[in-house]
């Protein structure tokens, strides 16, 4: 199939009068259709689901509730494009720089007769796109105009029109990506977003436009300069979650949720000043840049739904897409689905779980940093190491590596296994003692 690239401008997004309800079908969808949705720097602790109850996300509340939602999800990079290429190519970013190991996601949709679709805002991203998808849809996003006055004004609003647009549009078997720039736009949601978040006695919230990118001093700095970037990103998730709620009603009333396999997840997190950055100022691997939310949503009939604590990373989904491409005759079967997809499936805690940890790594200013975490302890490595209990210590504030250094220690050890065997293409395969695995009294 010839490939394709298109531009697209502004694109009109019809705002309905009222969301449109989800789980309203009109007509059945191709089977071994999908929709991945990648929003860049959408941090699960601003979403209802992950805990967030200073302002409501209706509609990621209500995709969770039709999902399989998992709670520790860790991103292997900090840095956006390369975990955009992880999730595409089912690879770590330790693994061998330039080289592929797998087939690109597109291909594999591809090669059993499912048109491959890339929506972007960012073309320039490397990941091949225009060598694999067979369309490219590249957003124009309008030039930066201030605050918008309603939705359908922001620079968002426009990235989703062009998805709804494609919704509505496409009827034959489709492998959708949305790689959606997410808070790495302009901050232009409406004004009374920010002010719906503002306390009695809180100043007037800010009108910023540009995403913040700074260090930030609790010592020094003034703490309502922090409250400003939070306010506006918290503007900026409820805007998020309104176009949301547009596309999942698109998608359901178009009969896309009938066949379509649907996941929310995101390339990273955004600090907002938990260790000393707002933004990317510089590469951090705490829990504020690599948590990052998960979700996936099977079409009607395969309710498997639920919440997971099991550690996965984005690049898990790798294997999940390209199984739903190349298995037509089984992917439909609702029975059949946790026996091909049992580390997306098992919702509970098991066994094997003691032998689980994932491993990150980004580039900070004096030198690469690595962390390790299992599900009782993070461990970080670098000009300092630092470990912190988990889950516990969810923002890790608090360094106990000097009180557990045989802990620290072992883990240092799993931390150089597993980057050796990644580095090689590996899966690591950890042999975790009791006390790595779920902690000491």
């Amino acid at each position: 199939m010839a490939r394709k690239r298109t531009k697209k401008g502004a694109v009109t997004l019809k705002i309905p009068d009222e969301p449109i309800p989800l789980g309203t079908v009109s007509k059945p969808q191709p089977p071994n259709s999908s929709i991945l949705l990648i929003a860049d720097g959408l941090r699960p602790s601003m979403l209802g689901p992950y805990g967030n109850t200073w302002f409501d996300t209706v509609y990621v509340n209500q995709l969770a509730s039709e999902s399989l939602l998992f709670e520790q999800a860790i991103t292997d990079t900090p840095d956006g494009p390369d975990a955009l290429a992880g999730i595409l190519h089912g690879q770590h970013c330790l693994d061998q720089p330039g080289l592929t190991r797998n087939p690109h996601l597109a291909n594999c949709a591809g090669m059993t007769g499912v048109e491959s679709v890339l929506v972007t805002a960012a073309p320039e991203k490397n990941f091949g796109a225009s060598d694999v998808f067979d369309r490219v849809i590249e957003v124009e996003l309008p030039k930066d105009r201030g605050l918008a006055t309603e939705i359908a004004g922001t620079q968002l609003a426009t990235f989703f029109a062009a998805a709804v647009d494609l919704v509505q549009q496409t009827s034959q078997p489709t492998f959708l990506v949305l790689d959606c720039p997410g808070f790495f736009t302009a901050w232009d949601a409406p004004y009374s977003y920010r002010l719906e978040l503002a306390e009695e006695d809180d100043p007037d919230p800010t009108k910023i436009v540009d995403r913040p990118n700074q260090q930030f001093n609790a010592a020094t700095d003034d703490p309502d300069q922090l409250l400003d970037c939070q306010m506006a990103y918290g503007g900026q998730v409820m805007l998020f979650d309104q176009l949301l709620g547009i596309l999942l009603g698109e998608i359901d009333r178009s009969g896309w949720a009938r066949q379509a396999l649907f996941s929310l997840t995101a390339t990273r997190g955004y600090p907002l000043g938990e260790h000393g950055v707002v933004g990317f100022y510089r590469q951090i691997l705490h829990a504020e840049s690599v948590h990052v939310p998960l979700m996936i949503r099977w079409p009607a009939g395969l309710e498997i739904c639920g919440r997971s604590q099991r550690l996965v990373q984005p690049g898990s989904l790798y294997s999940l897409f390209r199984a739903w491409h190349s298995n037509s005759d089984d992917s439909s079967d609702a029975e059949s689905i946790p026996t091909m997809f049992p580390e997306i499936c098992q919702s509970d805690w098991m066994p094997d779980q003691a032998g689980t940890a994932v491993i990150s790594k980004c580039n900070c200013i004096e030198s690469e940093k690595f962390a390790i975490q299992t599900h009782s302890w993070k461990y970080m490595a670098g000009s300092a190491r630092q470990l912190f209990v988990k889950p516990d210590d969810q923002w890790e504030f608090n360094d106990v590596a000097e009180l557990c250094p045989q802990i620290a220690g072992s883990l240092q050890v799993q931390l150089e296994h597993g980057i050796d065997s990644l580095s090689r293409g590996q899966m690591p395969l950890f042999q975790l003692a009791d006390e790595l695995a779920f902690g000491i009294e």
